[in-house]
């Protein structure tokens, strides 16, 4: 009876190897396990790419579906929900590695956003194919809020998983942000933006910005720009690291004081007064308007009905904008773009002009501030 089981029992060993081969060939996200919130080196020349998913495809729905949820706490208390790839399971691994990832990310310049933000973990090749390109990194959905992260460093690039988590939480920020001539998430938040001149940039011909391009242009695409200047923020480790995007997106003190304000003291909309005034022994009368951001400046006037007002628009003493209609009631808009040679703040003149009749008037002025 000995003698037939120790065949039994070695065959029994043998399968509990193979087991735990198996068990030991699974992938485990390491490099999560080692994230530092400064001191991480860069290489000379980064190669860096990320994508961004306006449309996340069904592979990040599959993949995001068949994963496991765990809902983990910043030190600050901060909740966020990270999704662990089916690739790497729920084990004791990449549930510390997922806490450490949240502990990391609480690390970075951030304000309220933080608690908003849905991590996904998975391997490099998965975070790939996810992404929708061989070379990409990591990838940030703006509608899920959510980033999709490689658990470990990817073999197809010397960057940092530091770096690249960071970069996508400068998406996340952005999506949560204004700009006075669109979304923030494409054209950067609008402090940040209008100290780059990205208006102006981006209708110059030809252009050096090209907002929302993360193909051809994604060098010069802003909102790849304000990610990347966001993880070169001194309080992030990276002020002195490889910067590879276009240098006209700076990264000087003008740069990150206006990333750190877009940060904590956000751009909330435009802003308007109303001024009034009267004509009639004056054929006109002028009103200073000082503007610091990029965006629309509109001005409403609204005199008597008997009279025929217009209005002027002047900067740096030449008319760039007039309304000539019948009556009182009139209109004058555009965009203020700043730029190199004219930078903020502008300072606009407008004019109310009597053509016939008198009488009081309002005016009321609006710009992004």
């Amino acid at each position: 009876m000995p003698h037939r089981l120790i065949p039994i029992l070695v065959c029994a060993a043998l399968a509990l190897l193979g087991l735990a081969a198996t068990a030991s060939a699974a992938p485990e996200p390491w490099g999560l396990m080692q994230l530092r919130a400064k001191d991480v080196p860069l290489p000379e020349h980064p190669a860096f790419r990320d994508t961004i998913l306006r449309h996340p495809g069904h592979k990040a729905r599959a993949a995001a579906a068949a994963g496991t949820d765990v809902v983990l706490s910043a030190p600050d208390g901060t909740a966020l929900t990270v999704t662990i790839s089916n690739a790497y399971g729920q084990t004791p691994m990449s549930q510390a590695a997922a806490q450490n990832a949240v502990n990391f990310l609480s690390s970075r310049v951030h304000s309220t956003e933080l608690g908003l933000l849905k991590v996904f973990v998975g391997p490099p090749s998965e975070i790939s194919s996810i992404c929708g390109a061989a070379e990409a990194l990591a990838c940030y959905a703006p509608g899920e809020e959510r980033m999709y992260v490689p658990g470990e460093t990817p073999p197809n690039s010397p960057v940092p998983l530091e770096y690249i988590i960071t970069h996508e939480f400068g998406h996340h920020i952005a999506n949560h942000r204004k700009n006075a001539l669109g979304p923030a998430f494409i054209l950067g938040p609008e402090y940040w933006a209008t100290s780059q001149f990205i208006c102006a940039g981006s209708l110059a011909q030809p252009p050096a910005f090209f907002p929302g391009d993360e193909d051809l242009h994604y060098l010069e695409n802003p909102g790849e720009g304000w990610a990347d200047t966001y993880a070169h923020l001194p309080e992030n480790g990276f002020e002195s690291a490889p910067f590879q995007f276009s240098p006209l997106f700076h990264r000087d003190q003008a740069a990150f004081d206006a990333v750190r304000r877009d940060i904590f003291q956000p751009w909330t909309g435009n802003v308007s007064r109303t001024v009034t005034g009267s004509l009639g022994s004056k054929n006109q009368q002028r009103f200073g308007l000082v503007v610091s951001l990029d965006g629309p400046v509109v001005a409403r006037l609204n005199g008597p009905r008997s009279a025929n007002y217009d209005l002027q628009v002047r900067l740096a003493g030449e008319v760039v904008d007039r309304s000539s209609r019948p009556g009182s009631s009139d209109r004058v808009g555009g965009t203020l773009c700043s730029a190199p040679r004219q930078p903020p703040p502008n300072r606009l003149t407008v004019v109310v002009v009597r053509r016939s009749g008198s009488g009081p008037f309002k005016l009321k002025l609006t710009d992004a501030g």
